[in-house]
């Protein structure tokens, strides 16, 4: 079906079902620089609307891109927090990471194992499109194109039919320019509608969006110089060998936030220098420390190698138990120990109790440690996903012998997890190739079920 005088299409174009398939989540991309109400109608439209049922919408700010922002990233996602605190946690606002657009989709994913759609205006549908699908093929991952009145007509729509959700958006555009111009002729933006008087309140607050006199500008350009100079001078003594003071000096921009002149430093090395992913990760941090950057770069996963050992513990921790868990910290960084809600074997203390207990008794490793729960080994393949899209290496899944075969069976076709098997004494199982034999584990096995009890609960 079409409804041609929809304000926004929806298209699927790839449909992943799974056990948490009903949580949809949106991903809505921009520059944000000033965010404006038309954004704003923008999710609160999808993320009520009842056909797309979207749980939450993560909001990236755009960082890898050629546009020379007024505002830093900081000042930006603070904007958009008070324009959206009203959704709670049911809107996320961040930096966009610096693995870039596709990754973080795939993260989302990872995170969420259900739907993920993309939220992109008509006028950077077509591009988006490609960077997700063509260039990069990110699967599970279907668009929100919201279209203002008489929208265009997409090249997209006459390779693929869409599926399309008829919207009503009270504010007719996304323009943050006109907001910008607003602030320039001396006018309030949001007592005309353009943007929240939350944001307004902070830009007064920054001073954002300000244009000096011509008489102001002389003596700001070469302010702006000389920081810039003076930091590159620090920088080459903090990262050394790459011919920092010979890069051209960037270009001044007199509407510019201080902040967002300290964002354009950074940018100007890595778009000078052309840095890989992994260089800005070892290059950023000491630029930002000595800019005082306020909203630092975070890795989009942990490099930290991790483990999932799962139990119902029922009663706590058993000495061969913490002995498991010490074994299988010699592997990992850190070992996620889960708690079963349910079980084969009955189990007698509630959950809660449980998780409280084990956090005591595994106090003694510190933070190499995360307590948590599951509700069965049914939802194993889920969690492990969820848990394995966290961490950037791989990660290992830790079992007794005694139950070895049956968790490995349903967990073998995880991308990117090891196993490992815990000897249980009794338990003499042949074990895949590859999968290394330690030496101490729970003589009670995974679901605290004895060594003769069936090795496949459920």
């Amino acid at each position: 079906m079409r409804i041609t005088t929809a304000r926004v299409f929806v298209v699927f174009l790839f449909v992943a079902f799974s056990a948490f398939a009903e949580e949809t989540v949106g991903y809505y991309i921009g520059s944000f620089d000033m965010v404006t109400m038309g954004h704003k109608a923008v999710v609160a439209s999808t993320l009520n609307d009842p056909n797309l049922k979207i749980k939450k919408i993560y909001i990236t700010v755009n960082w890898n891109t050629d546009k020379d922002f007024n505002a830093s990233m900081e000042e930006r996602v603070e904007m958009m927090r008070r324009t959206y605190a009203e959704f709670g946690d049911r809107v996320e606002i961040l930096r966009e990471p610096l693995e870039g657009r596709p990754e973080y989709a795939r993260y989302l994913i990872g995170k969420h194992q259900g739907k993920v759609l993309g939220i992109f205006g008509d006028d950077t549908f077509d591009k988006n499109f490609k960077i997700f699908t063509k260039d990069t093929n990110v699967h599970d991952f279907d668009y929100v194109k919201v279209a203002r009145p008489e929208p265009a007509v997409s090249a997209i729509e006459s390779v693929y039919v869409p599926i399309v959700h008829d919207h009503e958006i009270e504010a007719d555009g996304t323009s943050s320019s006109a907001a910008r111009k607003a602030i320039a002729e001396g006018k309030d933006p949001s007592a005309l509608g353009l943007i929240s008087k939350e944001a307004y309140e902070y830009i007064k607050e920054r001073g954002l969006y300000q244009t000096p006199t011509e008489a102001e500008i002389p003596a700001l350009k070469a302010d702006f110089e000389k920081r810039y100079r003076e930091f590159v001078q620090k920088m080459e003594l903090e990262w050394p060998g790459h011919g920092l003071s010979k890069l051209p000096m960037p270009e001044y921009k007199s509407t510019q936030s201080l902040e967002a002149q300290s964002d354009k430093f950074v940018r100007h090395l890595i778009t000078n220098l052309k840095l890989s992913v992994a260089q800005q990760y070892e290059m950023r941090p000491k630029a930002e420390k000595l800019l005082g950057i306020r909203y630092p770069t975070k890795a989009l996963r942990s490099n930290q190698k991790a483990g999932i050992y799962f139990g119902s513990f029922d009663g706590g921790v058993a000495a061969p138990q913490k002995e498991a868990v010490r074994e299988a910290l010699k592997n990992v960084e850190v070992l996620y120990v889960a708690a079963l809600g349910r079980s084969a074997k009955e189990i007698k203390m509630p959950l809660e109790e449980r998780v409280t207990k084990l956090k005591e008794q595994l106090g003694e490793f510190g933070g190499r440690v995360v307590v948590t729960s599951l509700p069965s080994l049914e939802d194993s393949p889920s969690f492990v996903k969820r848990l394995r899209n966290e961490h950037g290496p791989e990660t290992t899944a830790f079992f007794g012998t005694n139950v070895f075969q049956a968790n490995y069976d349903r967990l073998k076709g995880i991308s990117n997890l090891k196993f490992a098997a815990l000897a249980v004494p009794g338990s003499n199982p042949q074990l895949p190739p590859g999968v290394p034999l330690l030496g101490h584990s729970d003589p009670c096995g995974l679901g605290n079920v004895a060594p003769n009890a069936p090795q496949n609960p459920s």
